[in-house]
């Protein structure tokens, strides 16, 4: 049960986030550094994702206080854009000062290269190790579950199939993916500037998310989640921030969505669409990655 004094930490918590990078935003469109194109890209994305996902769970009558409704979606759906264009204007241009590679691939996504080689080696290397690491962890869950474990899984799984296919397939591209990983970017941006030693700055942000997480009932699932952070933090260091968003995508749809791959059961073919998601995605990256040579990674992400 949420308190209302984590509520209220919550707003302001929030409120101090547009503050701060409103500020910071202002400074950088001044100055010239900030990616006005690729902020107004996120923005327009993650307020798209969220209407729809709002659009698609809600119960739709024909009566007048449906605009009620959509309203209501639209004003949540405007901020959480607002806020998604806000603090990219303003910890963009840091992220490219401090890992002027990270955002080669992502920034040849937003200008339309879907067919670009690096781009699909960083969504195939994040898709790819984060399912990996989930295939071995439900391994370990199959195995305690066969010597007389009980079945524990702390991910807080979502109610996407419940609603139908169109909520999984909204669910499947949700904004959190974009706004977890430009967090981790952001912290390893901040770890950098003070430690200044990338390997140093990737086990400092690693070992703080690991001790942060909600501790699971298992001593596997514990170390599965330490797993999969390390990795994400290790992708967004080496690869880039489009590695990292794929390993959060892979993670939301493949946690959050609870698959089940038995057709008897009558949420299951709803859940295959998260699945189906992924595997596009991991075809999609494995196509590019292997159609040709990759571009060399500028420094400058507008001219890569």
């Amino acid at each position: 049960q949420v308190h209302e004094s984590e509520i209220a930490l919550g707003l302001v918590a929030f409120a101090l986030m547009l503050a701060g990078g409103g500020w910071l935003a202002q400074r950088n469109l001044a100055s010239g550094r900030a990616d006005r194109k690729g902020a107004a890209r996120i923005a327009a994305f993650i307020a798209a994702t969220t209407l729809a996902s709002f659009l698609v769970r809600a119960d739709h009558v024909f009566h007048l206080g449906e605009f009620s409704l959509i309203n209501s979606g639209l004003a949540g759906a405007c901020l959480v854009g607002l806020a998604a264009w806000v603090v990219y204007l303003a910890l963009e241009p840091f992220t490219r000062r401090t890992w002027p590679r990270s955002l080669t691939s992502w920034n040849r996504l937003l200008s339309g290269r879907f067919a670009d080689p690096l781009v699909g080696r960083d969504l195939l290397i994040g898709v790819g190790g984060t399912s990996l690491l989930f295939g071995v962890m439900g391994a370990v869950g199959s195995w305690e579950l066969a010597s007389g474990g009980s079945l524990r899984w702390s991910f807080p799984h979502g109610w996407s199939p419940l609603y139908g296919p169109l909520s999984c397939l909204t669910n499947a591209f949700s904004f959190m993916t974009v706004l977890v990983g430009f967090g981790v970017m952001s912290l390893l941006t901040i770890a950098r500037k003070l430690i200044r030693s990338d390997r140093w700055a990737v086990v400092a942000v690693a070992g703080l998310l690991i001790a942060i997480q909600t501790r699971p009932e298992s001593l596997s699932l514990f170390l599965g989640g330490a797993a999969l952070l390390g990795f994400a933090v290790f992708s967004a260091a080496r690869f880039g921030f489009l590695s990292t968003l794929a390993v959060f995508f892979t993670t939301l749809n493949v946690s959050l969505v609870p698959v089940a791959l038995d057709p008897s059961i009558w949420w299951a073919r709803n859940s295959w669409v998260s699945l189906a998601a992924v595997i596009g995605v991991a075809l999609w990256g494995y196509q590019t990655a292997t159609r040709g040579e990759m571009a060399p990674a500028r420094t400058s992400a507008y001219h890569s």
